[in-house]
């Protein structure tokens, strides 16, 4: 990022303002126990100053612990471009529509906002995923809590065949979007090696489904169960059934699906 002589004389005179101010002493005090000597580490150095220009422009401004608190969370809002007033979802909050979206028109406030040529609106930051387990050759391990959009197979806990939920949120009564963004926890199994399916269970999705709503789609498990002819079909019933366990529920994927009906046997490892 290239910075004008004038831009850099603005923040040098805002640095000698604020030299002691309460907050740049205790910035420079927390970077010194935290990372010690950072001066060879160009990120870290670019980093730290552009955090104490900031707070050398919030010193210069008087504030009291009520008034920065207010400050704060507006900031925390506008710095994500994230609207402080309820969204209107009137026509004219919608961009037009783009070649590149196909029918769907994009809200100017919020950019996660999509008016469908259907009339429904969806939100793509409502449903986020979060890994929060991860199977890999017969073990189980703490995610990593990654997000990611998408979507995931959901485990009903009454033990109904597995289904689908495509990921995008659907927004229930307009009145009453939050903008709320819902990280539900979600169990990852790699089976076979490089090949992902990921899970979640149906009652994590309780608050969620409270104000939005989402695609269900039945029977796609199958699809899974078939990879490469259904050679991996029986360590995918494996995984599943100590996926089930970890989540507490008293079945087995044999109690889902009749074993010989799908055609249970042996097959190849998850490790191949």
């Amino acid at each position: 990022m290239c910075i004008s002589a004038l831009d850099k004389l603005l923040r040098r005179y805002l640095r000698y303002r604020s030299k002691n101010s309460n907050y740049i002493k205790y910035a420079n005090k927390e970077f010194n126990i935290t990372w010690g000597d950072f001066s060879d580490d160009d990120m870290q150095c670019w980093m730290a100053d552009d955090v104490l220009d900031i707070l050398s422009l919030l010193s210069m401004q008087g504030d009291s612990g009520s008034t920065i608190g207010y400050k704060l969370g507006l900031l925390n809002k506008l710095i994500k471009f994230n609207p402080i007033a309820p969204l209107t979802f009137e026509d004219d909050e919608f961009s037009p529509a783009d070649i590149n979206m196909g029918t769907s028109r994009q809200n100017k406030r919020n950019s996660s906002v999509f008016l469908k040529d259907n009339g429904v609106i969806t939100y793509l930051d409502g449903f986020i995923k979060q890994s929060a387990y991860h199977f890999f050759e017969g073990v189980w391990e703490d995610g990593t809590n990654t997000t990611w959009h998408g979507s995931t197979y959901v485990m009903p806990e009454d033990g109904s065949p597995i289904y689908r939920i495509n990921g995008s949120a659907v927004i229930k009564d307009k009145k009453k979007f939050s903008g709320k963004s819902y990280y539900i926890p979600t169990y990852e199994i790699e089976c076979p090696k490089g090949w992902w399916l990921s899970f979640v269970k149906e009652s994590d999705l309780k608050e969620f489904l409270e104000e939005y709503d989402v695609q269900r789609i039945e029977n796609t498990i199958e699809e899974e169960f078939n990879f490469k002819g259904g050679i991996y079909r029986q360590s995918i019933y494996g995984a599943i059934d100590s996926m089930i366990k970890k989540m507490g529920l008293g079945f087995t994927i044999n109690d889902v699906y009749d074993g010989s009906k799908n055609n249970i046997n042996a097959g190849n490892s998850c490790k191949r």
